[in-house]
């Protein structure tokens, strides 16, 4: 179990390290969860840390039905401690995250803020009680499986308890295959582009994504982060090539899927300036969805980046309340339509970002910037 810190590992004072990682995909949820295990000088018993705990839920007709993809998070930049006993070979931690249900929250866009490109609500805080046993003796190594046998509960906000009338606890139970990892993993948030369709010679929406998709993996790249795009959905609204408040909310409501981030372009917003010319709503969130337009470039070169931000979890520095604030002068500093987002990435937006969708993949690694919190680069 031997190698070189990275940043995360560094701060949590371990000097021999792995990570222990599984992705469960069944038909009500997708479960993602991957531990850091370590040992510290002083002591021969390993040492955990919950790094990721990611849940998507695909039933929603048991969660209170309606439009939207219910899901849970870590908090960004969270990582609990967990008990482990050698002796029963149990694992036990409680801890904060963040839960979000959208059919809770679906009128609370009616009224907005034209000059607020990040609306709220956001997930909502609730506590969680992770509970586990490993089938067989603790053993690290190169490569393989340490089977965990795992049970989440998570409590349920009662206000979405009383307004959608689902059980105040979520108990999951679950056989983990967790597999070992020695390294950093990239980590991969799926897009699923949304364009206004070709009306005779007139050409779809979408003429600005790709390039700036491109640029924000280039941005990304910094926190080992990265966005694939899906094959677009085109939706044949020809009303919403010029969009209005309500016409670009009415236009982001067209399309929902479950497992994967949904950014829906028109030509362009009437006002032209309104948003700062795009938004995020349910940022953090697997329901996150962004609205922007075809008039960004040249100038807006990092647009799609600093929105993808807040998709990630992360807000304008000092600025937005119930998001995690982004690092001042990075491509998380607000800008308006007529001016470009920094090109700026710092240690404390990688470290923080965060979505149930974003998955760790296994393969290939990534190596990870030990630079100062704010230093940007």
């Amino acid at each position: 179990m031997n190698g070189k810190p990275d940043p995360v590992i560094r701060k949590l004072d371990l000097n021999r390290l792995a990570r222990l990682y599984a992705r469960l995909c069944i038909a009500d949820y997708i479960w993602e969860i991957m531990f850091i295990v370590g040992v510290r000088k002083t002591a021969k018993v390993p040492v955990f840390y919950l790094e990721t705990l990611n849940l998507v839920f695909k039933n929603t007709e048991k969660l209170g039905g309606g439009r939207g993809t219910p899901s849970a998070s870590l908090p960004g930049g969270s990582i609990p401690s967990v008990e482990y006993n050698p002796k029963s070979k149990e694992i036990a931690s409680e801890f904060d995250m963040n839960i979000d249900f959208p059919a809770a929250r679906r009128d609370s866009y009616k009224e907005l803020d034209p000059s607020n490109h990040a609306p709220g609500p956001y997930a909502m805080k609730t506590k969680a009680r992770l509970n586990g046993r490993f089938l067989t003796d603790f053993n690290p190594r190169e490569y393989g499986y340490q089977n965990l046998e795992c049970k989440l509960a998570m409590d349920v906000p009662e206000e979405i308890v009383e307004k959608l009338g689902v059980p105040g606890t979520l108990d999951l139970t679950e056989l983990l295959p967790m597999m070992w990892i020695y390294f950093n993993p990239t980590k991969e948030l799926p897009i699923q582009p949304v364009f206004i369709s070709a009306d005779g010679p007139t050409p779809p929406t979408g003429s600005d994504f790709y390039p700036l998709l491109a640029n924000a993996n280039e941005i990304w790249a910094k926190c080992c982060i990265q966005f694939r795009a899906r094959c677009p959905i085109y939706v044949d609204e020809q009303g919403y090539r010029v969009s209005t408040e309500a016409e670009a909310i009415a236009f982001k409501d067209e399309v929902d899927v479950d497992d994967a981030i949904e950014v829906f372009v028109v030509e362009q917003f009437d006002p032209e300036e309104m948003w700062g010319g795009g938004a995020t709503f349910g940022s953090g969130t697997a329901d996150a969805k962004i609205v922007t337009g075809d008039n960004q470039l040249p100038l807006n070169q990092n647009h799609l980046a600093h929105e993808l931000g807040h998709v990630l979890g992360l807000g304008h520095p000092g600025v937005l309340e119930g998001l995690i604030d982004g690092c001042a002068g990075s491509v998380m500093e607000p800008s308006g339509f007529f001016a470009d987002n920094p090109g700026f990435q710092c240690r404390a937006n990688c470290r923080n970002a965060a979505n149930p969708l974003l998955s760790a993949v296994v393969f290939p690694w990534c190596l990870v910037s030990d630079r100062p919190d704010q230093e940007l680069y």
